[in-house]
């Protein structure tokens, strides 16, 4: 089982909040995105495979995203 990643500083100053993010229900846009950019990253970073396994598209986006 793979470890979850520490949560930092500046994501807890940001108040994010893994657990309630999964159990968002409706997009914040007309593409079907149910995170903004900030939030996509953190959830990839967190627990990439159970974000993937219930936001397929964001997990996708932020897969292909250029860093």
């Amino acid at each position: 089982m793979a470890r979850r990643r520490r949560v930092t500083k500046e994501e807890k100053a940001k108040g994010y909040d893994s657990e309630e993010m999964m159990q968002r229900s409706k997009p914040i846009d007309e593409y079907g995105c149910y995170f903004t950019t900030e939030e996509r990253d953190f959830m990839g970073k967190h627990d990439l495979v159970r974000f993937a396994k219930k936001f397929p598209l964001d997990a996708e986006v932020y897969m292909a995203e250029d860093y």
